[in-house]
């Protein structure tokens, strides 16, 4: 039975992908992709999802990037997850809650408390409030919005362990 559900952004919460910047913005998603190499996970991302997931954490990522970049990122850094909502699933996008009700629907359905939401901007903390549930703001990244109004702020992604009650500390 999983203990808990993680919704996550990807670009500025899980990798760094400025690099990427100028490319994304004007959406050149297939050169994004060629250059996915040039893409960095944040330190210590990578263990701590891997397990989250391990101890029954539902893991899903919503990204406002198309889903084969946003595949193709994942698989690079071996970013497992159990759903990926992209930009031409939903109609709508972040900050509008539409993407995160998507991913909840792909693991089974409504949020059920414990449920988290992990970003870096305003625009998913607002997601997450209006999806109605609790809002973690990636204070590692270096994209991150101190401004929005965040429920909690981790400094590490080490201290995602406790969502699950486990220690991803090594």
């Amino acid at each position: 039975m999983k203990t808990a559900i993680l919704v996550a952004d990807l670009d500025g919460t899980l990798v760094d992908s400025r690099v990427l910047d100028e490319l994304r913005r004007q959406r050149k998603w297939k050169e994004c992709v060629r250059r996915v190499a040039d893409v960095a996970a944040f330190p210590d991302v990578v263990v701590s999802l891997h397990d989250l997931r391990n101890s029954g954490v539902s893991f899903a990522v919503v990204t406002n990037s198309v889903s084969f970049y946003a595949e193709a990122v994942l698989r690079h850094h071996q970013i497992g997850f159990d759903a990926l909502v992209a930009w031409h699933d939903t109609s709508l996008h972040k900050p509008d809650p539409t993407p995160i009700f998507e991913a909840l629907k792909r693991l089974g359905g409504a949020p059920r408390p414990p449920t988290y939401g992990l970003g870096d901007a305003a625009d998913d903390c607002r997601a997450y409030h209006a999806a109605g549930i609790a809002t973690i703001g990636a204070g590692w990244s270096t994209t991150f919005d101190n401004t929005a109004s965040w429920e909690t702020v981790l400094a590490h992604p080490r201290q995602l362990s406790a969502l699950a009650g486990t220690s991803t500390q090594k």
